[in-house]
Order: structure tokens, then C-alpha cells, then sequence
């Protein structure tokens, strides 16, 4: 009796039933599709909301400390957020302010600008422009603008009598 045939047949028929087996498992096994679960891949920058400039309550043309502050999430955490202000008219490079989480908060941060006094001759204001920029642990990252800040006008001399220079003695 020839065997080799009888042998073909019952490792065609044990391959076919391991083949069905295996796809009864891969159906069943995982919930019909749908990867291995876990968390989704994070491919999207921090959430930025309520960006805020808060100027101390009596600012004047001779600057001071500015506070910057917003809320950042994200699914895989923030990593760092950070204010970038710019001067309007380019006269000078911008400066970058980090922000710190504030403590007792989950998605609070805030820092501090030493906003430069207004030096200007003209009577005019100083602008300077904020945005915040957070970025997470998968170096995505997200810009939000903040309100302008403006630096009031130094007070103009004013002048009595034609002349604001004071009198030589003779």
C-alpha cells in the first residue's frame, strides 16, 4: 500500500483545520477588530484656552511685573508652556516668559514679564504683542494669541507761560 499519498491528504487536511482555527481565534480573540485597545496614539498639540495679560492694577509708563497665565491640557501631558512677547514695530528681539504650573491646579499655568518702561517722547503708547505656545510629551505643540499689552505714554511736560525751561539767573 502506498502511504505517501494517505500522508498528503492528512497534512492537507490538519493545515486546513489550523488555518480555520486560527482564524476562529483572531475574530473571537480580539473583539473583532480594533488593534490591541489601550490608549489612542497622540498625534494632536496641547488644548490652550483663557490666555490672559494682567498688568498690576496701577500700571504706568514706568512698566513693572505683568503676569501671563493660561490653561493647557493634553492626553499625554504637558510638557512645557512658555509666552513669547514682541514688540510692535520690531524694535527689539521678543523675549520668552515660562509658565509654570500653578500649584494647587491640574491645568493652570502662569509666569511673570518685566514689561520695560515706556520711553517714548511722542506721547505715544508701547504694544507689545503675547502669544502662548504649549507643548506636550510627543513634542506636539499648539500657539494661542493673548491679548495685547500697552504700556501707557510717559506723561507730556507741560508748559506755562511759553517756555517749560526754567529761567538762568543773571
Amino acid at each position: 500500500m502506498d502511504r505517501s499519498h494517505g500522508d498528503s491528504a492528512g497534512l492537507l487536511g490538519a493545515v486546513q483545520s489550523a488555518l480555520v482555527l486560527a482564524a476562529c481565534l483572531a475574530i473571537v480573540g480580539c473583539g473583532g477588530g480594533g488593534g490591541g485597545g489601550g490608549t489612542p496614539a497622540d498625534t494632536q498639540g496641547p488644548t490652550v484656552s483663557d490666555p490672559t495679560v494682567t498688568p498690576p492694577a496701577t500700571f504706568r509708563f514706568t512698566g513693572g511685573p505683568v503676569t501671563i497665565s493660561c490653561k493647557a491640557t493634553d492626553a499625554s501631558g504637558v510638557k512645557e508652556v512658555k509666552a513669547t512677547v514682541t514688540k510692535q514695530g520690531g524694535a527689539s528681539a521678543p523675549q520668552s516668559v515660562a509658565l509654570a504650573k500653578k500649584a494647587g491646579t491640574t491645568d493652570q499655568y502662569e509666569g511673570t514679564f518685566a514689561c520695560p518702561g515706556n520711553i517714548r517722547s511722542d506721547g505715544q503708547a508701547e504694544t507689545y504683542t503675547v502669544k502662548i505656545t504649549a507643548s506636550d510629551t510627543k513634542n506636539h505643540a499648539t500657539t494661542a494669541d493673548a491679548s495685547n499689552l500697552q504700556i501707557p505714554a510717559a506723561p507730556l511736560p507741560t508748559t506755562s507761560g511759553g517756555s517749560s525751561l526754567p529761567t538762568p539767573e543773571i
